[in-house]
C-alpha cells in the first residue's frame, strides 16, 4: 500500500505499521528509508523535508544551521509544539533566574559570579547552540582557574555550578550529555585555613571603627552573626528587655523554603558587654527599621562590599594583617585586592570563629555553641523555654569582655 506525494510517495509493508518513503535523491539515486511514523500526514511532512534538503545539499546550501532547521520543522510540524532553542548563554542566564528565587542572596552572588566568569572566558562562543558545548570548553575554563591560583575547592565550587546548570539541561532533553562530567581539576590550589581573631585584635579593630561597625563587629564576636546576618538586622529582632536576637539567618529561610516549610527562629541572648554597643545606635519606633542603615541591604562580596570594607578597617586602620605571612609582600593583580576570604586567612567570618573558640575556651559545651551560632539542626533551633533562654544565657556570659585599648590618634590629612 502506498501513496505518492510531489517527488516521491510513501508506503508501508505488509506486516509493519510504519510508513517508509521512496524518494530519488540529488545524484539521481532511488532511496527508500523508514520515516518511523505511523500516522500518514507525518510520514508526508518527514518526506518533503527529505527532499528539500537534498535539493538543498545538491545547491550547495545545507549547512549544519540548516539541516537543525529542517528537523526542527519536522518536530514541529508533527507535534504542533514550538521548539525553543538555547544558547549557552540563554540557558545560563535562565538557569540563574530560578536559582535567585531558590537561594540565598549570598549563594546566588556566587553562582552568578561563576557563570558571568564562564561566559566571559567563551567570549563569542557564549552565544553557541548548547547542546555545541563540549568538555573541552569547560576544562579550559577550569584550567585558567588553576593557573590563576584559585584554591581548589573554589574551582571545585565552579564545576559543580556548571555541572548543576547543564545537567538540568540534559534531564530536560536539551542536551545530549553534561560537558562537566569528565572535566578534571588539576592537582594543587589547597585551601586557606581560616583563623580566629585573638580578643586583643577585635578591640583593635573596634577602636578605630565607627559606631554601626562597632556594634557590628561586636555582635559577630559575642553572638557569631554572620557579616549578612548581622548588618540587615532590624530592631524588631532584638528584645532589649528580654535582652536576647530572635531572627530567622538567611541559610536557614532559603533551606525551609527548598522544603516548603516554615524556618524557625534562632534565639541568641545578648551578651552584657554586648549591650554598650547596641545603646550606641539611633533607635526610632519603627520596628522594621535596621540596625546598620548604612550597612543594611549591601552585598557582602565584590569591591563595594561589605568584607572589603571591613578588610580595609582591619589592614588599613587597625594594622592588623589578614593574609598568610609567605604572602604578606605580595603584589595583588587588578581585581584581586577585594577578594577579602579567598585571599587571606582573617576577614569579618574570622568573628564567628573567633566566638566560638572563645566560648569553647571558656568550657561552654559544644551543644550550647552549636545553638548559639546556629550550627545545630534545624529541631534544635525552635523556640526555647524560659529556662532554656537562662541556661544559654548564662553560657553567653562565660565568654569574657573584650580587653580595653586605647583608640589610635586620628591621623593628619
Amino acid at each position: 500500500m502506498g501513496r505518492k506525494g510531489k517527488g516521491g510517495s510513501i508506503y508501508k509493508r505488509p506486516d509493519s505499521a510504519i510508513w517508509w518513503a521512496s524518494y530519488v535523491d540529488a545524484s539521481g539515486r532511488r532511496r527508500r528509508v523508514s520515516t518511523e511514523q505511523t500516522d500518514a500526514q507525518s510520514a508526508r511532512i518527514y518526506l518533503a523535508t527529505l527532499i528539500q534538503a537534498e535539493r538543498e545539499g545538491h545547491a550547495g546550501r545545507l549547512t549544519e544551521s540548516r539541516m537543525r532547521e529542517h528537523l526542527k520543522e519536522i518536530t514541529e510540524r508533527m507535534t504542533g509544539e514550538t521548539i525553543l532553542e538555547y544558547t549557552v548563554r540563554s540557558w545560563l542566564e535562565g538557569w540563574l533566574v530560578v536559582k535567585k528565587s531558590r537561594c540565598a542572596p549570598g549563594g546566588y552572588t556566587r553562582y552568578k559570579g561563576v557563570v558571568t566568569a564562564f561566559l566571559a572566558f567563551l567570549g563569542k562562543r557564549a552565544d553557541m547552540r548548547l547542546e555545541n558545548l563540549s568538555p573541552k570548553d569547560v576544562q579550559g575554563f577550569v584550567n585558567l582557574s588553576h593557573k590563576k591560583k584559585k584554591q581548589g575547592k573554589t574551582i571545585g565550587f565552579e564545576k559543580k555550578t556548571l555541572s548543576s546548570a547543564f545537567s538540568k539541561a540534559v534531564q530536560l532533553k536539551k542536551m545530549d550529555s553534561d560537558p562537566t562530567a569528565t572535566v578534571e581539576i588539576p592537582a594543587g590550589g589547597a585551601s586557606v585555613k581560616r583563623v580566629a581573631f585573638s580578643p586583643d585584635e577585635v578591640a583593635r579593630i573596634i577602636a578605630v571603627a565607627d559606631v554601626e561597625w562597632r556594634a557590628l563587629i561586636a555582635i559577630a564576636y559575642y553572638s557569631g552573626l554572620r557579616l549578612g546576618d548581622g548588618s540587615n538586622l532590624k530592631w524588631k529582632d532584638v528584645d532589649l528587655s528580654g535582652n536576647f536576637f530572635s531572627f530567622i539567618p538567611e541559610k536557614t529561610r532559603f533551606a525551609a523554603l527548598r522544603r516548603h516549610e516554615e524556618p524557625p527562629p534562632l534565639i541568641v541572648p545578648i551578651h552584657s558587654a554586648l549591650l554598650p554597643y547596641l545603646l550606641e545606635l539611633s533607635a526610632g519606633d519603627d520596628p522594621n527599621a535596621f540596625l546598620f542603615p548604612s550597612l543594611a541591604g549591601r552585598p557582602s562580596s565584590g569591591r563595594a562590599g561589605l568584607s572589603y570594607e571591613f578588610i580595609k578597617l582591619m589592614e588599613d586602620k587597625a594594622k592588623i594583617a589578614g593574609k598568610r605571612p609567605e604572602e604578606a609582600g605580595a603584589t595583588e593583580s587588578k581585581g584581586d585586592e577585594f577578594k577579602a576570604r579567598s585571599r587571606r586567612v582573617k576577614s569579618f567570618h574570622s568573628m564567628r570563629r573567633s566566638n566560638i573558640t572563645e566560648m569553647r575556651k571558656a568550657d561552654v559545651d559544644l551543644e550550647t555553641r552549636q545553638k548559639l551560632v546556629g550550627h545545630a539542626d534545624t529541631d534544635m533551633t525552635l523556640s526555647y523555654t524560659d529556662d532554656t533562654l537562662e541556661k544559654l544565657r548564662e553560657e553567653v556570659e562565660k565568654l569574657p569582655p573584650l580587653p580595653q585599648v586605647k583608640k589610635p590618634p586620628l591621623q593628619k590629612q
